[in-house]
């Protein structure tokens, strides 16, 4: 059985994604790892093009204070539409090559979209894929989940060091989560939101994938 799990940054995904493994005692891979193997077979050149959260990030110096500053939540929004696409044949290849050699594994990230995951949900391969997508919408409980987090290694609390940056950065996770919902449900992918009562989302989640 193949799960995917696919959503907006910083929405529960990693949470379910190890929740599923210690059920399942399948093995989970989370898609910044994988799309890291990809990345070295793009040419520099066309980063700007094709990899255009990379560059933006690496010109701010990773600072979540200098890039959502400089750039806004439209414009970053589709930073990650437009990687989550470069990075799109890889993934596909790399989910095909499980379904047909029939290996067990857990795949999470923001790379999986509702759109670019429609075409392989087939007759012939919809038993062995378990799909959720999970999501926020609220930008202020998504600011408290935002400084709640206890994670050690969080992309938001180590990289922020201005208070009116936490907004912003929650303004983009909302409309990458509406864009999630409305998606999802276009194409008929099983969505949950996951900003009130989390750890019952992820639990309600985990029992919804499982089925």
């Amino acid at each position: 059985m193949i799960y995917l799990i696919g959503g907006s940054p910083r929405v529960g995904k990693t949470n379910l994604a190890e929740a599923l493994a210690k059920k399942t005692s399948f093995p989970y891979f989370t898609l910044d790892h994988v799309t890291s193997v990809i990345s070295p077979y793009i040419l520099e050149q066309e980063y700007v093009t094709k990899l255009p959260l990379r560059v933006a990030r690496q010109e701010t110096d990773y600072s979540n204070d200098a890039f959502y500053a400089r750039y806004p939540t439209e414009q970053i929004f589709n930073f990650y539409l437009r990687q989550a696409e470069t990075y799109w044949a890889g993934v596909e290849s790399f989910i095909k090559y499980a379904i047909e050699d029939e290996h067990d594994l857990i795949l999470e990230g923001w790379q999986i979209l509702p759109n670019l995951l429609r075409t392989m949900v087939t007759p012939e391969n919809r038993d062995r894929m378990r799909i959720i997508f999970l999501y926020k919408l609220n930008v202020e409980r998504i600011i408290s989940g935002l400084k709640a987090n206890s994670a050690k290694i969080d992309w938001v609390l180590r990289n922020t060091k201005e208070e009116n940056t936490f907004p912003a950065i929650a303004k983009m996770i909302s409309h990458f989560g509406g864009y999630i919902e409305q998606e999802a449900k276009e194409y008929n992918f099983r969505s949950i939101n996951t900003e009130s009562n989390f750890e019952q989302k992820i639990k309600e989640s985990l029992e919804s994938i499982s089925i």
